[in-house]
């Protein structure tokens, strides 16, 4: 049913009375409900990655891709699906960064600019480590040393998007909600790509097919 209602977004013309975010909207929340009957079955968080493609973020694509491959039973395309969208993505901030302090009044939107060039920054450091193995050939835009280079970065660029936000929330009281959820939603998917990438190539090395690590589970249930 999930897959019908992708489907049926992407063939909804504008003319059409059907709404193609609301089928999108239906088909990610079919997948959602496949996810909790078929916890150990990978296909529900690869076709939402391919919903999120479309109308979501780039860290979505990423962690739905990842929680695919830390299934019991991953999605077969998941890893190469993964590997063709890192290949079509721009990154916009992760050569030229500001290294101004933010004005006052202009906190709030410093803030999520900070957190998104931190996101762009792992990104290119997950994506160096998951598919480059050390060369730059397949990425070129990541540049040589991405993977050691790239880890100090991001963690940098996310200290101060950190600073940055509890900065606004002491000057801005009223912004602490959704500023927080912000810092939240990224340091959990941030959290758990770390722990599937690195389960995901220890698996791969070592050729077994041991259960993904519970953690995953408990940001999950959080």
């Amino acid at each position: 049913m999930g897959d019908l209602e992708r489907y049926n977004a992407v063939i909804t013309t504008g003319d059409a009375p059907e709404n193609p975010a609301e089928r999108s909207y239906l088909a990610k929340t079919m997948y959602l409900k496949a996810i909790d009957i078929y916890r150990s079955n990978g296909k529900p968080y690869s076709q939402l990655a391919l919903i999120s493609i479309n109308g979501g973020s780039a860290i979505d694509v990423v962690w739905y891709y990842c929680m695919s491959l830390a299934m019991k039973e991953p999605a077969a395309i998941a890893f190469d699906n993964l590997k063709s969208f890192y290949s079509k993505v721009r990154f916009s901030s992760t050569v030229a960064e500001s290294t101004n302090s933010p004005k006052s009044a202009d906190l709030r939107a410093a803030a999520r600019k900070q957190v998104a060039r931190a996101v762009e920054k792992f990104l290119t450091f997950q994506r160096e480590v998951m598919y480059s193995n050390g060369s730059s050939a397949e990425f070129p835009s990541l540049g040589s040393g991405a993977a050691s280079g790239g880890s100090e970065s991001w963690q940098v660029a996310m200290e101060q998007a950190t600073r940055t936000i509890f900065q606004t929330i002491k000057e801005d009281p009223d912004q602490a909600s959704s500023l927080l959820k912000l810092l939240r939603s990224t340091l959990m998917r941030v959290t758990i790509i770390l722990i599937t990438t690195i389960w995901y190539l220890g698996r791969q090395q070592k050729g077994n097919v041991a259960s993904p690590p519970i953690l995953i589970f408990c940001f999950l249930k959080s």
